[in-house]
């Protein structure tokens, strides 16, 4: 299997064409942000996950979402006394 290493700009610029060759199991992709490894994309090795149990994730997610269990991002940023980058955006 193909390991490559792009940057960010390059995957969003051509994510379907990475996410093909995963999927077809012909590459790793390590996505790079300022020279340091970012994340990996990989294809989903058999029994790893199954269709029935992130379909069981999903609803989960839902469900909590629903009952409020779960914090917005807004919540979690204001937990930790974190600003948004886009909060100065009207200073440009």
């Amino acid at each position: 299997m193909n390991v490559e290493l792009v940057g960010m700009k390059e995957f969003r610029q051509n994510m379907a064409k990475y996410a093909k060759d995963v999927q077809e199991g012909t590459s790793t992709v390590i996505v790079m942000r300022k020279n340091k490894p970012a994340f990996k994309v990989s294809p989903i090795e058999d029994g790893e996950i199954t269709l029935r149990e992130l379909e069981q994730s999903i609803a989960e997610a839902r469900s909590r979402a629903e009952s409020g269990t779960d914090k917005t991002l807004e919540e979690v940023m204001a937990i930790y006394g974190l600003k948004s980058r886009y909060d100065n955006k009207d200073k440009l």
